[in-house]
């Protein structure tokens, strides 16, 4: 009781000098009303402070979970790419195995048909070793800063296959033509500072397809619901094409975990 009336003591004072205007308190049951009425004005306030952190966490783990899934589902697609490679190598091995049948069936016959085989067999073991020399993979977290060439650079490579991407640069330069697949995902930082993220996929310097993000801004200025983007497209390049992002907000706008990534989906045959 007497650290209670402490208290109220205090806040008897404190609100009197914060608040010229209050109404002058007749009774003392008067003013224990009024007082009461503030606390629980003071105490509805720091329960909606403590709702809107909940939300704040729940649309933080939200986005760690979609930002899981895209992970997971660009891991799927190369595990995909990986088993058709391997489907393609068991396919040619069975043909060189039913050529050199071939060849021990025919071995008596004429020395043209044994040619003919021959050649067929040494056509097939040439696509056999180019197909199987083909690797092309990258995938770069962490957005570093924006080179001289206006240029978006990463600081952290997850996969580089067969070395095609420059991370220096910020450079994909493709080694072999074909089809392939890019996709770009921003996580805009949440700043009362930092309104918009987003950038372009460039093919050798002309924009093809653009992520952007401006969330919608709460009464404190801050971000409010989900802050990430992506998107994704198949290129088709040919040897020496360039594969870079540019036209983008500054590095520090962007959280660590935003990330670009590229793969040869098929290889021009």
């Amino acid at each position: 009781m007497m650290m209670f009336g402490l208290v109220f003591v205090f806040c008897c004072t404190s609100f009197a000098v914060a608040d010229q205007t209050e109404p002058k308190c007749y009774s003392r049951f008067d003013y224990d009303e009024k007082m009461l009425m503030k606390l629980l004005k003071i105490e509805d306030q720091i329960q909606k402070f403590g709702e809107i952190i909940s939300e704040m966490k729940s649309a933080h783990e939200a986005e760690s979970l979609e930002r899981m899934r895209l992970f997971n589902t660009e891991l799927e697609a190369l595990k995909v790419v990986t088993a058709e490679a391997a489907k393609k190598q068991k396919d040619v091995n069975a043909e060189i195995r039913q050529a050199i049948d071939i060849v021990d069936d025919k071995f008596n016959g004429s020395l043209q048909k044994q040619h003919v085989v021959v050649m067929k067999v040494m056509e097939l073991l040439n696509d056999f070793k180019s197909f199987q020399g083909v690797a092309v993979a990258f995938t770069v977290t962490k957005p570093a800063s924006t080179s001289q060439t206006d240029v978006l650079t990463f600081a952290n490579v997850v996969m580089n296959e067969g070395n095609s991407f420059d991370i220096a640069t910020g450079e994909f330069k493709c080694p072999v033509s074909g089809l392939y697949y890019f996709t770009l995902h921003i996580v805009k930082k949440r700043s009362a500072s930092i309104d918009t993220a987003g950038c372009y996929i460039l093919m050798n310097g002309s924009s093809i397809m653009r992520a952007y993000i401006d969330p919608q801004d709460g009464a404190s200025g801050a971000d409010v619901g989900s802050y990430g983007v992506s998107n994704s497209a198949y290129f088709r390049l040919a040897v020496n094409d360039s594969v870079t992002l540019g036209g983008c907000s500054e590095a520090g706008s962007m959280e660590s975990w935003s990330s670009f990534s590229g793969y040869l989906a098929q290889r021009d045959l």
